[in-house]
C-alpha cells in the first residue's frame, strides 16, 4: 500500500502588514524526505498522529515536503509556488498512490490566493488523479471552502480548543484513509456552511455553550451515527469572498450525516450571541494585579496582538498603561522587537539602555514606549513546548533579549512562536508564578497552561489586529451578509452535501 504525506500550515491575518516570507517559514520548519519524517516522529502533532497510525499498521510512509510557519500576515506567493512546485516534483516519482495525507491549518492566504489550502489540494488531486483517496487534516479555525471539499476525500480538524488533540486529529484523519483503502468503510464528508464569524476569545470545548456542543457531536460518534465530525469556527480575521463557519461530518449513512451536520449547525447558529464578550480595561486589570495577593498571578489577556491569531505581537499597549498609571506592579511580559532586541544585543548583560520599544511593525493600533531597561540575559531563542498541546515541539523565537524596567521583566524578541506555553518565559528566566500580573498575546490557546496557575483570567479590551471586536478592522472582501456585521436571523442551514 503506497500512501504519501506532506504538510503546508500557516493561520493568516489579513490584517497584519507584515507578509510571512521564506524566513517566516525557516523558523518554524521546511523539511523533506527523512528529515521531515524525523522531526515529526513521536511529536505531538497532526503528521505525528498520521505516522502512528501507518506505523501500527505496517505502512512505510513516502514522506514529501513540509512547510510550516506561525500565524502571521498572509504568505508571500513565491512560498506557496515553492511549496507546490518541490512537493509536485517528489510526488510525480511516487505515483501511482492509493492515498495522500496533508496536514493543513485551513485558514491560510496569500499576496493573491485568498485559499491557499484549496488551491494546494487541487494541484494535488490533479496530480495523484480522481482515484486516490487524499485525507486531510485542518485546525478548528479552517476555512473550509468548496474548493477544499471538492478535492479531498475527507476533511478531519481538531475537535478541541484550546488545541489539545493535534495528534489525535492526523491519527483520525490517517485512520479514516486507512479503513477505506481496506474496505472496512465507505465513507463520505458532508458539510454546510453558516455565513458567520466570532471572535477565536469567545469561545472553548471546556465549558459553556460551545463546549456542550462538542460533547453532544461526541455522544453522536460514540453512538454510531457518524464515524467523525469537526465544527469549524472560521479565523474571524480573514478578509475572504468565500468562506464561514461550517460543521462537517463523515458518514456510511448518507441520511444520519446529513441530519447530524444539521444539527450541529443549527445548534451552533442558534447560540451566535453567546459569543459576545464583556471585556475588561487595560488600567482596570493593572489595578487588580497590584491589589493581588493570592500567591497566583492575574493574567491580562492581550488577546488582540495574539500572534497565534496572525497579529504582530509588538504591541506595547499594556507597558504603555503601566508607565502613564505610575503603577510598580511585578509583572511579566513578552513582545516582539527585531530592532530593540539587536540593539540591546550589543549592548550585552547588565548594560542600562533607554530604548522605544514596541510598534515596529503595526502602526495603526498602538504607539511605540520609551523606558529604561536592564539587560539580564541572552538567549538563542529555541525552546521546547511544554505543553499539554504540542508538548516536546521545538520552537524558534530568533535571539531573544530579557530585559528589567522596574518591577516589569520583559522577553523582548525577534520572532514570538507558541504565545500560550508557559515555556516563552521559562526558558527565558522568567517564571511566571513569580509575578502578581502576567500579559499572554493569546486566544483562548493558553488556558489549559494557564489556568492552574493563575488567580483570575481577564480577558482585555487591548489595540491590535486581531482585536475581539470584529467593528474595529476595515473588511473589503467579506460578503455583507455575514454575522455579526448584519442581522442573519432568519438564515436557513443549507442541506449539507458530498463534493467527491
Amino acid at each position: 500500500m503506497k500512501i504519501a504525506i506532506c504538510e503546508f500550515r500557516q493561520e493568516s491575518n489579513a490584517f497584519n502588514p507584515i507578509p510571512a516570507d521564506f524566513g517566516f517559514f525557516e523558523l518554524g520548519g521546511i523539511h523533506e524526505g527523512q528529515v521531515f519524517h524525523d522531526a515529526l516522529h513521536g511529536k505531538q502533532v497532526a503528521v505525528g498522529g498520521m505516522l502512528d497510525v501507518l506505523e501500527k499498521a505496517g505502512v512505510e510512509p513516502i514522506m514529501l515536503f513540509s512547510m510550516h510557519a506561525d500565524s502571521g500576515g498572509p504568505v508571500k506567493d513565491a512560498v506557496v509556488r515553492k511549496f507546490i512546485e518541490k512537493t509536485m516534483t517528489m510526488l510525480k516519482k511516487e505515483l501511482p498512490l492509493d492515498g495522500l495525507l496533508v496536514s493543513m491549518h485551513g485558514a491560510t492566504q496569500s499576496e493573491s490566493i485568498e485559499d491557499v489550502c484549496g488551491f494546494i489540494l487541487e494541484a494535488l488531486r490533479e496530480q495523484v488523479g480522481p482515484g486516490t483517496l487524499i485525507s486531510a487534516s485542518f485546525d478548528l479555525h479552517a476555512n473550509i471552502t468548496d474548493k477544499i471539499h471538492r478535492n479531498a476525500d475527507f476533511i478531519c480538524g481538531y475537535q478541541t480548543y484550546p488545541h489539545v488533540d493535534f495528534f489525535e486529529t492526523g491519527a483520525r484523519a490517517a485512520g479514516i484513509l486507512l479503513d477505506t483503502l481496506n474496505g472496512k468503510i465507505h465513507a463520505k464528508t458532508y458539510r454546510t456552511v453558516i455565513p458567520m464569524i466570532v471572535p477565536a476569545s469567545s469561545y472553548t470545548t471546556l465549558r459553556g455553550s460551545f463546549g456542550a456542543l462538542a460533547d453532544y457531536a461526541q455522544k453522536q460518534v460514540a453512538k454510531g451515527r457518524i464515524l467523525d465530525y469537526t465544527i469549524f469556527q472560521m479565523q474571524p480575521w480573514l478578509d475572504v469572498e468565500l468562506g464561514g463557519t461550517c460543521v462537517v461530518t463523515i458518514g456510511e449513512d448518507e441520511d444520519e450525516a446529513k441530519a447530524c451536520a444539521t444539527d450541529f449547525a443549527q445548534k451552533l447558529f442558534g447560540m451566535r450571541d453567546n459569543f459576545r464578550q464583556d471585556l475588561y480595561q487595560i488600567d482596570e486589570v493593572i489595578r487588580k494585579a497590584e491589589k493581588n495577593q493570592s500567591g497566583k498571578p492575574v493574567i491580562l489577556v492581550d488577546s488582540s496582538d495574539s500572534p497565534n491569531a496572525g497579529a504582530c505581537g509588538d504591541s506595547p499597549a499594556v507597558l504603555e498603561r503601566i508607565k502613564a498609571l505610575g503603577s510598580n506592579v511585578r509583572a511579566a511580559f513578552y513582545i516582539k522587537d527585531t530592532p530593540a532586541v539587536k540593539e540591546l544585543w550589543n549592548r550585552g548583560i547588565g548594560s542600562v539602555n533607554r530604548i522605544r520599544l514596541g510598534a515596529t511593525m503595526s502602526h495603526e493600533f498602538y504607539r511605540p514606549v520609551e523606558i529604561e531597561v536592564e539587560v539580564l540575559s541572552l538567549h538563542n531563542g529555541v525552546f521546547t513546548a511544554e505543553g499539554p498541546a504540542g508538548r516536546g515541539t521545538p520552537h524558534d523565537c530568533g535571539r531573544v533579549v530579557t530585559v528589567r524596567w522596574n518591577n516589569v521583566d520583559i522577553v523582548i524578541c525577534e520572532a514570538i512562536s507558541y504565545p500560550g506555553d508557559l515555556q516563552l518565559y521559562r526558558h527565558f528566566g522568567v517564571e511566571p508564578t513569580f509575578y502578581d500580573l502576567v500579559i499572554v498575546k493569546a486566544c483562548t490557546s493558553f488556558r489549559v497552561a494557564y489556568e492552574p496557575i493563575a488567580s483570575d483570567i481577564c480577558e482585555t479590551d487591548t489595540p491590535g489586529t486581531a482585536p475581539i471586536n470584529l467593528g474595529l478592522l476595515r473588511f473589503k472582501r467579506l460578503p455583507r451578509y455575514f454575522y455579526p456585521f448584519s442581522d442573519i436571523s432568519g438564515y436557513e442551514i443549507p442541506e449539507p452535501v458530498a463534493l467527491r
